[in-house]
């Protein structure tokens, strides 16, 4: 399994594909998340004496959040692959819903090349 960033969230219609810049993507906030985690995941009754904790998120590459996350999350590879063919279900399902709608055939075929 591999984590990057892909960019704006694309949106698929009978017009095209657009991408959405309306709202950060959550992937930013991946880094800051996990900088939170560590630091929050500390048995703190055993020590005396406390250190502050300052997140930089910049110190984070995508393999070391993979890493991270693992930790904590062991199944997490087979979560994700469950969550893809999820979606995939998804996307034959708007295949088939759009096979049944009232647009052209150009339109119909457009919008399935898009979509696969």
């Amino acid at each position: 399994m591999k984590l990057h960033y892909t960019g704006p969230k694309p949106t698929i219609s009978q017009h095209g594909i657009f991408f959405k810049n309306g709202k950060e993507d959550k992937y930013i906030y991946l880094k800051l998340a996990v900088n939170v985690l560590l630091a929050i995941d500390k048995d703190y009754n055993k020590q005396e004496k406390y250190e502050t904790y300052i997140a930089d998120h910049n110190n984070l590459t995508d393999e070391k959040l993979l890493e991270i996350l693992t930790m904590y999350e062991p199944n997490l590879e087979e979560h994700v692959e469950n969550e893809e063919k999820r979606y995939e279900k998804h996307i034959d399902s708007m295949i088939e819903e759009v096979k049944h709608t009232l647009l052209t055939e150009e339109e119909k075929s457009n919008w399935i090349k898009i979509s696969i």
